[in-house]
Formats: structure tokens, C-alpha cells, sequence
């Protein structure tokens, strides 16, 4: 049995009913619904400067995490999310100090809390069933959202919805799993003996040429895709190649020096240096800032020599991520 429990069919209600039954456990709990809080963490100051002083919809915003740091550049922000027990926890979040300092302050999460301020809404929504009206905001947020849709049918349904709100002008801002970066991540693992990543089946990945055709009937003016791959690729390639058999750890310090370096490098675009040269100068650095309590050079340098053998680079990497951005613009 894993985080995600027994498989079921994928439909509506069970769906549903696996994020009711996670919101149930999650009341006690420290941080983001994410388990991968240090990609999180990396996401959200990647596309927050997309959002300063608009009116922004979080679609899908389960406990709220993410809204708070939003809010603090917007001019407002509503969440929603068709689970009631994870909104539930966002208003508490918002109304319960002390609750929040246990939560957040003193809890797991790195770097605390996000602000909670006064130009925040929480609100329990479906979004094949939304009540706001057209061109009521200035941006969308939608993360992981779709992915808990069962079929294209309904993703697509969302999609439209979404962009329904947005004044013309608003910015879209989209990151899902897909079945194309899901399988890049998984082929680059494969070449250091790995396991595929594990596959959820409440989740239905996107389809990258299907969702951007989907994307093109609509009034949209593509910005064009994005992808956190040096973090995917130091995170779900060389980490776990260096611990196998071991299992990683989400918050572990080589997880931390990966999103402090993906902070300068987003993506392999912006590695001008070579990959060699970015995994022996860059990252070495921070691994030992990071991570100093771990004895990790032996590991790292057998990753790294056979990087280098495997004649892996930048373009090797490009799209190492399961999860896209995909950006746009209401025309």
C-alpha cells in the first residue's frame, strides 16, 4: 500500500472521495498538501511574478498553501476547491493564529508560514460548475487540478470553464503531469537502473499535444510551455540514483540545494556552463551547504562519472520534469 492507497476505478466519486479521505488525515498535519514541498516551493516563486496586483483565481487550491503566497503580490485572490474538508482547513489557517504557528511556524515546512492577509477568499467549488462570472478576474491559477479529472472530456470541460473567467488580457497559468514529461523522467531513470516513477490512479495525465490543440480552440494567446527539469532531473534522477537502494526523502537537503539552484536555473536552457561543469562547480557547492550532515561525495561523484560516460547534457535533460507549465494569455 502507498500514499495513494488501493487503486480504484477512476471516476468522479471516487476521486473525490480519496482527496475527502486525505483532507480527513490531513487536519493534524504540517504544510502543503504536496509531499514535494521543495518543487513546490520552486513553482510558486517561479509564476507568482506572473500575478502582481490582479485579481487572481487559484482553481484547485486544496489547503491554501500556495493562495497565501499569491496573495501577498495580488490585489485579491479567491481559492476554491470541490473538497470541503482541505477549505475548511484554509479558513482555520486564516482565523486561527495559534493554529497557524503550530502548523506552519513550528512545524516541518521550511521557511515558516506564508502571509495570511485580508485579500484572500476560500470557497468550496466544482470547477465543472463554476458561479463566477465572465471576466471576473485578471489571472488563473491551475495546479494539479486537471489531473483529477477522469478523462480528456471533462479536462477539456475545465479548461474552458477556467478561461470563461478571465478578462481579457488575464493571464492563464497551468502546470499539470503529463504522459510526455512523465516519460522523459522515466527514461532518463531507466539509464541509472531505476524504477518508473509511481503512478497514481486518481490522477489522468495530460496528453502535451492533445492539451495544447485543446488549448488552441479557446480564446488564447500561447506563451509557450515551461518546465523545472534541473529540478526534476536532480530530484527524480540523481538523487535516487545515488541512495538506490534507499528510498529519497521529499524533504531531504539534497532536495533543498536542488530548488536553491533551480532558483538561478529554472530550466536547461539556462545552462550555458555545461551540464558537467553546473554538477562539479554549482550544484557540488550547494550539496555542501545544503546537505553538510550526509556523506554524499562518493555517491554523487560514481552519479556524476557516469553522467559524463552516458554523454548526458542540457538537451539530454530538456522536459526531465512530469509536470509542464503551460502559459497564456486571454485574447
Amino acid at each position: 500500500m502507498t500514499w495513494q492507497g488501493e487503486a480504484q476505478e477512476s471516476t468522479l466519486d471516487n476521486i473525490q472521495k480519496f482527496w475527502a479521505d486525505k483532507a480527513e488525515g490531513f487536519q493534524n498535519a504540517h504544510g502543503g498538501m504536496m509531499r514535494d514541498h521543495f518543487y513546490r516551493t520552486t513553482e510558486i516563486n517561479l509564476v507568482r511574478n506572473m500575478l502582481h496586483n490582479r485579481r487572481v483565481l487559484d482553481a484547485g487550491c486544496g489547503a491554501g498553501w500556495a493562495t497565501m503566497h499569491y496573495a501577498a503580490v495580488a490585489k485579491s485572490v479567491v481559492g476554491f476547491d470541490i473538497t470541503k474538508g482541505l477549505i475548511d482547513r484554509a479558513n482555520r489557517m486564516m482565523s486561527d493564529h495559534e493554529f497557524r504557528r503550530d502548523k506552519y511556524w513550528k512545524g516541518l515546512t521550511p521557511w515558516g508560514a506564508p502571509p495570511y492577509i485580508s485579500n484572500v477568499t476560500f470557497e468550496v467549488q466544482d470547477v465543472l460548475d463554476l458561479p463566477y462570472e465572465r471576466g471576473e478576474f485578471e489571472a488563473v491559477m491551475c495546479q494539479r487540478l486537471l489531473i483529477n479529472l477522469p478523462s480528456f472530456e471533462l479536462q477539456e470541460q475545465a479548461l474552458a470553464n477556467l478561461v470563461e473567467t478571465l478578462v481579457p488580457g488575464g493571464v492563464l497559468v497551468i502546470s499539470e503531469v503529463t504522459e510526455d514529461g512523465h516519460g522523459r523522467v522515466n527514461a532518463l531513470r531507466k539509464l541509472f537502473g531505476l524504477d518508473p516513477l509511481e503512478r497514481y490512479w486518481h490522477n489522468c495525465y495530460l496528453n502535451h499535444e492533445q492539451f495544447t490543440a485543446a488549448m488552441e480552440k479557446l480564446p488564447l494567446n500561447s506563451m509557450g510551455p515551461g518546465c523545472l527539469d534541473i529540478y526534476g532531473f536532480l530530484s527524480k534522477v540523481v538523487y535516487p540514483a545515488m541512495v538506490c537502494p534507499e528510498e529519497p526523502q521529499f524533504m531531504s537537503g539534497f532536495n533543498l540545494a536542488a530548488a536553491m539552484v533551480s532558483q538561478l536555473y529554472p530550466d536547461s536552457s539556462h545552462l550555458n556552463m555545461g551540464m558537467y561543469a553546473f554538477m562539479d562547480e554549482v550544484f557540488r557547492g550547494a550539496l555542501s551547504f545544503y546537505w553538510p550532515e550526509v556523506p554524499w561525495v562518493e555517491a554523487y561523484d560514481a552519479v556524476v562519472t557516469r553522467m559524463d560516460c552516458m554523454s548526458i547534457d542540457a538537451t539530454a535533460i530538456r522536459g526531465c520534469n512530469h509536470q509542464a507549465l503551460y502559459v497564456a494569455e486571454r485574447s
